[in-house]
Parts: C-alpha cells; sequence; structure tokens
C-alpha cells in the first residue's frame, strides 16, 4: 500500500498525516567530527619537527583535508600522486610552500613499473575533475566498480562494457619501504591515505614495529569487511585506537 491511498483512506476518518517537526534534544546536537578531531590534534603538535606522508593527494585542493592543515601549520611533508598531469597541479597547489615535497610515484608490493588505472582522459571535463581523477588505482577490479557507480551522473555513458572507459598506463611503482629510502624519510607522524581501495595492500606492507606514526588515516569505506578487519585488527595490535568518518577509518595512538 503507497502513501497517497494511506493518506486517503485515513481522510476519510477526518484525520490527517502530517510531519512532526521534533526538536532534537541538546545532547543529541554538535557530534564531533573528524575535522574537529584534526583540529585539536594538529593545534598540539610541533610544527617544525611534524612530518606528513600523503598518499594519493590528487591536485593538493579538491576535497582534501589536509590542504589547510598543511598551509596553516607550515607542515612538512611529502605528497605523493602518481598521476602525471594532476601531479604537476599538485605542485601547483603549493608552489609557495617550500617545505612540501612531491614523489610522482603508486606505492605498492613491489619495486617495479606497473599498470595504473585511471578514467580515460576524453572523459574528464572541468565539471567532473574531481570525481574522475579521484578513479585511480593499482586495483583494476576496484575501478570498474567505482565507474560503474558513477555512470551517467559524473561519467558519460559511452559504451556496456566497462572496459572502453579504463586507461591503463605505467607508472613507477615502490614498496612502502624503498619509498622511505629514495625519499629520505626517516621518521613520519601521520599517514594520511586515500588510494581508491588499495589503502590495505599498503598498509600490509609497513612494518609498525619499526615505524609507528601517531595517527594513520586511510580509506576504508570500499574495502570488503575481511580487510576492513584484517586492517583494524592489525593497527589495534599495534596499540592503534580507532574511530571511522566518511569513507575513512582513523587510527591513534592514545
Amino acid at each position: 500500500m503507497n502513501k497517497d491511498t494511506v493518506k486517503r483512506i485515513i481522510s476519510k476518518t477526518g484525520w490527517k498525516i502530517s510531519r512532526a517537526n521534533i526538536v532534537k534534544h541538546p545532547q543529541h546536537q554538535l557530534p564531533i567530527t573528524a575535522n574537529h578531531f584534526f583540529d585539536m590534534y594538529f593545534s598540539t603538535i610541533d610544527s617544525e619537527n611534524f612530518f606528513l606522508v600523503q598518499i594519493g593527494a590528487n591536485d593538493g585542493k579538491s576535497r582534501d583535508t589536509m590542504h589547510d592543515y598543511i598551509k596553516k601549520y607550515n607542515l612538512n611533508c611529502i605528497l605523493v600522486e602518481p598521476q602525471k598531469e594532476v601531479f604537476n597541479k599538485l605542485k601547483n597547489s603549493y608552489i609557495n610552500a617550500p617545505q612540501v615535497q612531491f614523489a610522482n610515484v603508486a606505492l605498492g608490493k613491489k619495486d617495479d613499473k606497473l599498470t595504473f588505472y585511471t578514467v580515460k582522459k576524453e572523459l574528464i571535463n572541468d565539471a567532473n575533475y574531481f570525481e574522475t581523477t579521484a578513479i585511480a588505482s593499482l586495483d583494476k577490479e576496484m575501478i570498474k566498480v567505482t565507474i560503474e557507480k558513477r555512470i551517467p551522473h559524473v561519467i558519460e555513458r559511452i559504451s556496456d562494457d566497462i572496459n572502453d572507459y579504463i586507461e591503463e598506463t605505467k607508472v613507477d611503482c615502490l614498496t612502502f619501504e624503498s619509498f622511505i629510502k629514495k625519499f629520505d624519510v626517516p621518521k613520519f607522524d601521520f599517514l594520511f591515505m586515500d588510494c581508491e581501495g588499495y589503502d590495505h595492500e599498503i598498509l600490509k606492507t609497513i612494518d609498525f614495529s619499526r615505524y609507528t606514526p601517531k595517527l594513520i588515516n586511510f580509506e576504508s569505506k570500499f574495502l570488503s569487511d575481511i580487510d576492513r578487519k584484517e586492517c583494524e585488527e592489525r593497527l589495534m595490535s599495534y596499540g592503534y585506537q580507532l574511530f571511522r568518518h566518511g569513507n575513512d577509518t582513523c587510527a591513534f595512538l592514545a
């Protein structure tokens, strides 16, 4: 029975259905958000002795949680982005920030030239730039799933074959250990990742008995329940506490 039918039946009794404007209890308002957490965290750091590693930085501005903190606190950091055209935009976003380093590589399971999957350039425009360039990964199956979800409201429908939307390029890929050595990152305090479903593969390669960042933020929404649980249990085994926000999970050492 649909809503209109229900309304007609009730109206015959002299009653009517209306939406009540129920005021929320004050205790249920103003919940803490991830931005509140990061605001509090960065307000306590010694910025001169702090280092951020951001993997999957895109253009450094669009929906970038870290951008304002990097600028506000002049954070020492290295920003990683494998897509060459996007990488150039990333460097321009921090053109007046000499403390920011950049790495045009992908992180993965081995040091090699690997196939990287993105949306075809002809399907990218000013209106959908971030949504399309954010679809980039070493995991082709994850890319397929994401593209299908964004047709046609973000990406123009051109074919019934999802492979027609995908561009394959070769990129330099480094293991996390090789990345740390190549770019001379002796320690880091915060690891922030947005790798389109590949975050868990990178986390698996990190030796947390050797590297103990105080914060780790990774994209968890697109992980399978098994992969998400594996990531969380591994982090908790090293003493991290967790909370989820938006598409992400944040792990912190108290």
